[in-house]
């Protein structure tokens, strides 16, 4: 490398290290059990607190917490664990400016939209009866009344008009249909935009993996994971045998798009080219296909 070449990239560097540094974080939500470091020791870490870059940050299990900087950085965290963060506004400038909330948010609306339907579950109850009597005999579950109608809204993009129903169904559902509540609570504040909401009634949900709704909710945790920065863990969630949707044809490209995003959020540029080239081959000419090759473009 010639020197000049070389004195320009140390320049490079030290401005890098020194703009990130040189950054903190505020605490504009926290709940549970957040600690930041001090000293040799760790003290809570409430609303207003200030936290170094340089610094870290520990979480138990079911703590949450919201961080906000200059240039529009917002971090969320909610998986236990202990965080660098330094390492947190690396992954936060990756991800800064790849539009993929509203990229996910479209491609999800669109799955829920195609596989939702109103009807299937009354008409199948009603349709068993019928078999069996020669008077009809609607048999469905308050609570599934509920489920059918937000689903209904879900499908009309009317999301706070679903998010009434499923609260009116929670009221009513029984134990065996109160993960199914969750579950339709959780996709529709996400989509909706409200990440708080989603990880609480996410966490909420635990499903078997024969529910018919169970390839979306894996898409969808996955989407959280990043949502809250746990790129390691929505990378291990994805590859699951039992969230593998690569020969999902409805799903495989959403699929690789999400693990592409976990990819980013690590920075290992290589699998991140393989998935999204991967997007770009199976979707061709969609707004995912358009949005994985401007992803590789910056790259």
């Amino acid at each position: 490398m010639k020197p000049k070449r070389a004195g320009l990239m140390l320049l490079l560097m030290a401005i890098a290290v020194s703009w990130s540094f040189g950054q903190s974080l505020t605490t504009s939500y926290a709940q549970g059990d957040v600690e930041v470091q001090s000293g040799s020791g760790w003290k809570p870490v409430t609303i207003g607190d200030t936290v170094a870059v340089g610094g870290m940050l520990r979480m138990a299990a079911g703590a949450y917490v919201e961080l906000s900087g200059s240039g529009g950085i917002d971090i969320t965290l909610s998986e236990p664990g202990t965080y660098s963060m330094t390492s947190l506004l690396s992954s936060a400038r990756r991800m800064k400016g790849t539009g993929y909330d509203s990229v996910l948010v479209n491609a999800f609306a669109a799955l829920a939209g195609g596989t939702s339907s109103v009807q299937s579950s009354a008409m199948g109850v009603r349709g068993a009866n019928e078999s069996a009597s020669t008077q009809p005999q609607w048999v469905t579950s308050d609570a599934q009344v509920f489920i059918d109608a937000a689903k209904s809204f879900i499908q009309s993009g009317a999301y706070p008009k679903a998010i009434d129903q499923l609260k009116l169904a929670l009221d009513s559902a029984s134990d065996s249909e109160l993960p199914t509540v969750h579950y339709y609570l959780a996709e529709v504040y996400s989509l909706n935009g409200n990440l708080r909401d989603s990880l609480k009634e996410i966490s909420q949900v635990k499903p078997s993996g024969s529910e018919d709704w169970y390839a979306d909710y894996a898409i969808l945790r996955a989407k959280l994971l990043v949502d809250s920065y746990a790129f390691a863990q929505e990378v291990a969630w994805l590859k699951l045998k039992q969230n593998d949707l690569s020969q999902d044809a409805q799903r495989s490209a959403v699929y690789y798009f999400s693990l592409a995003l976990g990819y980013r959020g690590l920075g290992n540029k290589a699998d991140e080219q393989r998935d999204l080239t991967e997007v770009t081959r199976i979707s061709a000419g969609t707004n995912l296909a358009r949005s994985a090759s401007r992803l590789l473009a910056s790259l």
